[in-house]
């Protein structure tokens, strides 16, 4: 239940795709504002969806999330997590 509800929300906020890696960090090889300008939007949208997800974790666990710095690594460490304990 914790994935579909997870991903559902993040679905409805256009921030799925950061959580799959499908939405790469775009790299910054030079100094290039329009680069620049898509990294800033990254990171932000990423952390939009790191937020959702540590929001729908019950507090009681937010100890293992510590260090999990996108969203990817979140939802990899749900998945490690959960995966264990059951149909999602």
């Amino acid at each position: 239940m914790w994935r579909m509800q997870a991903e559902t929300l993040l679905i409805k906020n256009d921030l799925w795709q950061y959580v799959t890696g499908e939405k790469l960090n775009p790299e910054v090889i030079e100094e290039n504002a329009k680069l620049l300008e898509e990294l800033e939007k990254w990171r932000n949208m990423d952390q939009k969806a790191r937020s959702d997800l540590i929001l729908s974790i019950n507090p009681s666990e937010l100890k293992q999330f510590k260090g999990c710095e996108t969203s990817r690594e979140v939802w990899l460490k749900l998945e490690s997590i959960y995966a264990l304990k059951g149909p999602a």
